[in-house]
Order: C-alpha cells, then sequence, then structure tokens
C-alpha cells in the first residue's frame, strides 16, 4: 500500500511504499498525484521505501504507465530507502524520467525533504 507522509505540503508529496505493491494501491494514488500535477504544473516526490517487499506484476505495468505518461512532470524524485538495490532504482529512473533523481539513506530522510524544496 502507498501511505502520504504528513511532511507533504504545495508541490511536495512524501510516499511510503509498503509491503507488496499492488494494482489497487496506484489506483488510489494515481488520481492523487495526477490531481497535484493539473493544480501545481510540476510536483517533487519523495518515495520512501523503507518498508516496500516488491510489486505485483500488474504493479508494475501501473508505474511504468504513470511514468511514461508524467516523465516531464516530475521535477524532483528522491529515493529513500535501505537496501543497496533502492539506489540502483534510483540511478535506472533516470532512464525512464526527466526529473532529477537523488538516492537517500533512511537516515537521511530530512536531507531528502530540504534537498526536494530547493
Amino acid at each position: 500500500m502507498f501511505e502520504t507522509m504528513p511532511e507533504s505540503a504545495g508541490s511536495i508529496i512524501g510516499v511510503k511504499a509498503k509491503g507488496k505493491l499492488v494494482d489497487r494501491d496506484y489506483k488510489e494514488l494515481v488520481p492523487k498525484l495526477e490531481k497535484m500535477i493539473a493544480e501545481m504544473g510540476a510536483i517533487n516526490v519523495l518515495m520512501d521505501f523503507e518498508d516496500f517487499d516488491g510489486y505485483s506484476v500488474k504493479a508494475t505495468i501501473d508505474d511504468f504507465e504513470f511514468t511514461e505518461k508524467h516523465r516531464s512532470d516530475i521535477k524532483k524524485l528522491a529515493l529513500v530507502g535501505n537496501k543497496n538495490w533502492e539506489a540502483d532504482m534510483a540511478k535506472c529512473a533516470k532512464w525512464f524520467m526527466d526529473a532529477e533523481t537523488k538516492y537517500f539513506d533512511v537516515t537521511e530522510q530530512e536531507e531528502a525533504w530540504k534537498w526536494l524544496q530547493e
């Protein structure tokens, strides 16, 4: 599931990915993000993967579809986690979206929020 973080404000949204993500999770999150994009023009996103356990096949497709549709609508993407593959995911995200992307360890979450506000 996705959980919107309380620090979210204005054109910045923080989202925690918890457990294994499924299609239903994207059906709930995508309209929120698209509403923000419609209102703000472009947004900054913090994705917290500390409690993330993977994607279902359909959720993976949902993720790619959203990324393709909105590849230039996200200015900055901060990926927060505690695993090496999450840092690699930040590098790969650069291939699929125009956003400036940066990885932060879970101990650096405050720095991630500050970076998004710059």
